[in-house]
């Protein structure tokens, strides 16, 4: 075969054609096999869930603050900028929610939403992705995600 940089225009433009259609399609079928099924499922009837994948946990406590203040279970003062817990109202179920209703049990700037920490006082909580190991078997892409609130 003779060097393709000395074909003629016509011949050159139908060997780029070629050439450049093969590669396509070898970079599709590597793309393609890469993928490991169909798209990640997520569970999207938590909000702090998807805070947390948005913006990390810092967001998922903005959420969850303006959540409470939304239901009537934290008192917002635009004055002060300061955040309340209402007393005499129940108690909700989620962790995170819980833990904002402790910390605003006497009233807070509302810049104070507390650092997520791994103490005691405060649940260990956040989202990873599930490592390819522990799906071995079950069915499950490594690019799922598991959460847990404390």
């Amino acid at each position: 075969m003779s060097n393709p940089l000395d074909l003629a225009g016509p011949d050159f433009l139908r060997f780029y054609a070629l050439v450049a259609l093969v590669t396509l399609g070898l970079l599709y079928v590597a793309r393609a096999s890469g993928e490991g099924g169909p798209a990640p499922r997520i569970d999207t009837g938590d909000p702090y869930l998807v805070a947390v994948l948005r913006g990390g946990r810092r967001e998922a406590l903005k959420v969850a603050t303006i959540a409470l203040i939304d239901r009537g279970l934290l008192q917002a003062d635009p004055s002060t900028r300061t955040v309340a817990a209402v007393p005499g109202r129940t108690q909700p179920r989620h962790p995170l929610e819980q833990a904002l209703l402790r910390h605003f049990a006497q009233s807070h700037l509302a810049t104070t939403v507390p650092a997520p920490t791994t103490s005691a006082a405060s649940p260990s909580w956040g989202c990873s992705r599930i490592a390819p190991a522990r799906c071995a078997g079950v069915g499950c892409s490594p690019r799922r995600w598991r959460c847990s609130w404390g």
